[in-house]
């Protein structure tokens, strides 16, 4: 029973989280090929270098601070460096290593893609480190104990990784759009001490640790929930101000971008009208024309001639006039 009843609630738990964060994303919607390519790198590739290198440096950790004869990551202190050092740091520079890459970065227009993309990176990371570890579990210690993990890995925790490297999505963004390279470090270094925090309240097994980790882990969520909400104001702000400085932009579109809930309120009134064709056309109006202000903003402040090409294309298409880089 457990065989056919926890892969369906593992599948329905983790589409539950792509759907938040999908949601959270109002103004321009970020391409689900691009989502679901940052999701799979986290799933395979991130998992399996992990693994691997972690088994590697296990191994010089064990004859370190073990003894030849004791399996690898034996012993309090050798667990401990493997746990809190090692893993944070392997695991946070891997899932982050993608994001710095030019296809990636391009599609960047504000911090918000940064969170967005970093925890696509994250959910596929957990989504496969979880399967591996309860299967583990189920194989060594039978159903009861798989369901206790699931519980605390896939549910309590199941964001885990994506909130963690949410930080160097922020600082890769930060870096691209407003030149602030200082924080690319700050970035990785945020992702690797929240995963060792966490790690470090979780390793010990004990009831207080483990309530600890859970109340420190939702109060940093709600921290960076804080923090999504301020850039739904940066990019309301960016979006107003690409539509002021965009030569004849049509007044009638200004109210699109009042709060964060315009683009539904505008897309429903296209179901009202016309149906799903209605509301296909108005959802895929709304995100090109958000993505192209959004581009236009940011053309101009930095000069950047491949953004401002995205401005001509929307322009073109809908016959509106081209902005002057």
């Amino acid at each position: 029973m457990t065989c056919l009843v926890l892969p369906v609630l593992w599948f329905a738990v983790f589409a539950l989280y792509a759907g938040f964060l999908w949601w959270l994303d109002r103004y321009e919607k970020e391409p689900l090929r691009l989502l679901a390519g940052l999701f799979v790198w986290g799933a395979v590739p991130a998992v399996l270098i992990a693994a691997l290198v972690e088994v590697v440096f296990g191994v010089v950790i064990r004859y370190m601070m073990g003894g030849p004869g004791e399996p690898p990551g034996s012993g309090s202190a050798a667990q401990f460096t493997q746990a809190v050092i090692l893993a944070p740091v392997i695991e946070e520079s891997l899932k982050g290593l993608i994001l710095l890459l030019p296809w990636v970065v391009r599609h960047m227009d504000s911090p918000l893609d940064g969170v967005l993309y970093g925890s696509a990176v994250g959910l596929g990371f957990a989504f496969t480190e979880d399967i591996l570890y309860v299967i583990s579990a189920y194989i060594e210690s039978g159903a009861a104990q798989a369901w206790v993990l699931f519980f605390f890995r896939s549910v309590i925790f199941g964001l885990n990784h994506s909130f963690f490297t949410s930080f160097i999505g922020i600082a890769v963004s930060l870096a691209v759009l407003y030149r602030w390279w200082v924080v690319l470090p700050i970035g990785w270094v945020a992702a690797v001490g929240t995963h060792t925090v966490h790690n470090i309240l979780v390793i010990s097994k004990s009831a207080g640790m483990i309530l600890g980790s859970i109340f420190w882990h939702w109060i940093s969520g709600f921290g960076l929930l804080g923090l999504i909400v301020g850039f739904w104001w940066l990019e309301r702000r960016c979006l107003r101000e690409a539509m002021a400085t965009w030569p004849g932009f049509p007044i009638a579109y200004e109210r699109l971008f009042r709060h964060p809930f315009s683009r539904w309120q505008y897309c429903r009134e296209g179901w009202r009208t016309g149906g799903w064709t209605g509301f296909r056309k108005r959802r895929t109006f709304y995100n090109e024309l958000a993505g192209a202000l959004l581009a236009w903003y940011h053309a101009r402040r930095l000069h950047d001639a491949c953004r401002w090409q995205r401005c001509v294309t929307f322009a073109r298409k809908y016959g509106w006039p081209i902005p002057p880089l």
